[in-house]
């Protein structure tokens, strides 16, 4: 169980306190990620991104924003700023490295990745699901 505040706090089902993460200013606006093992997504009051290792409970990464939503793919990330600008980045040491941008012209968008290489995209508007295939290539170290 995350526990979202400046400080964000994991508890075991139990009840023990696993790990706190350094504070930030203010509580994480959005918690994603996790599935399988793979990578929790803070977005944090400032609209930046935590990337955080559920092995651990370490951050791995940063990567400022401003971001809505954000889903791990394989081989990196995939985020959506304010105005339905997707975000494709790759980890690289502590930072993530954008590769590049798409527009979608959806605003106050959530993203799901589907896990065979395709992104969903949903938003208010008269089409709220929206579906797309992508391939990220992130290189070695990364």
């Amino acid at each position: 169980m995350v526990i979202a505040a400046e400080v964000v706090r994991v508890f075991s089902f139990a009840g023990k306190e696993v790990a706190a993460l350094p504070a930030s200013p203010g509580a994480p606006i959005g918690i994603s990620g996790g599935e399988g093992g793979g990578p929790v997504f803070l977005i944090d009051a400032d609209w930046s991104i935590r990337v955080v290792d559920p092995v651990g409970w370490v951050v791995r990464a940063t990567w400022a924003g401003p971001f809505l939503d954000a889903v791990a793919v394989s081989g990196g990330l995939v985020a959506i700023d304010l105005e339905g600008r997707l975000h494709a980045g790759c980890l690289e040491l502590a930072v993530v490295k954008e590769l590049g941008t798409a527009e979608t012209g959806l605003r106050d968008a959530r993203l799901a990745a589907t896990g065979d290489g395709r992104l969903v995209i949903s938003s208010a508007g008269p089409v709220p699901v929206h579906t797309l295939t992508f391939q990220l290539h992130c290189g070695s170290g990364s």
